[in-house]
C-alpha cells in the first residue's frame, strides 16, 4: 500500500508548491510514512508533512496547473508483455513533454514517481 504514496522528498516539495487538504499519510520527524484514518493531522507530534496518494498530487497538478499526464506500458508485441513503462506530460498551453519516451521504467510506480518529479520541477521554474 505505501507504494500508492509519495516518497517523503517529493510530499516536502509538494508542500512548498502548495499541496493542502486532507491526506491519509503523514511523515513524521524521522521519515516515516504512518497511514491514518479519521484523525486529526493536528494530533501527531513530530509531524513533518503529509503524505499525499499520487492519485491527489495529479488531481492537483491538473486542477491548479492544468497539466495533465499518460503513463503507458511499451509492450512487445508478440508478448504482449509490458517491456518498460514511460509517461507523458501535457501543459495548459497544449505543450508537450516527451522527455520520458525515451527513458523505459521497470515499474509503473517508478514512472508515476519520474513523472511527479518532472512535474514538481515544471511548476518550480515557471
Amino acid at each position: 500500500m505505501k507504494n500508492l504514496f509519495c516518497y517523503f522528498k517529493q510530499s516536502l516539495e509538494l508542500k512548498e508548491i502548495g499541496l493542502e487538504g486532507e491526506c491519509l499519510g503523514l511523515y513524521l520527524s524521522d521519515s516515516t510514512l504512518s497511514i491514518v484514518q479519521n484523525i486529526s493531522h493536528n494530533q501527531f507530534y513530530g509531524q513533518v508533512c503529509q503524505a499525499p496518494l499520487k492519485a491527489q498530487v495529479f488531481e492537483f497538478f491538473r486542477e491548479k496547473y492544468g497539466c495533465d499526464v499518460e503513463i503507458k506500458a511499451k509492450r512487445v508485441i508478440r508478448v504482449g508483455k509490458a517491456e518498460g513503462y514511460y509517461c507523458m506530460i501535457f501543459t495548459p498551453n497544449e505543450e508537450f513533454f516527451n522527455w520520458d519516451l525515451g527513458r523505459l521504467h521497470s515499474t509503473y510506480e517508478e514512472a508515476e514517481n519520474a513523472c511527479i518529479d518532472k512535474i514538481i520541477e515544471i511548476v518550480k521554474t515557471k
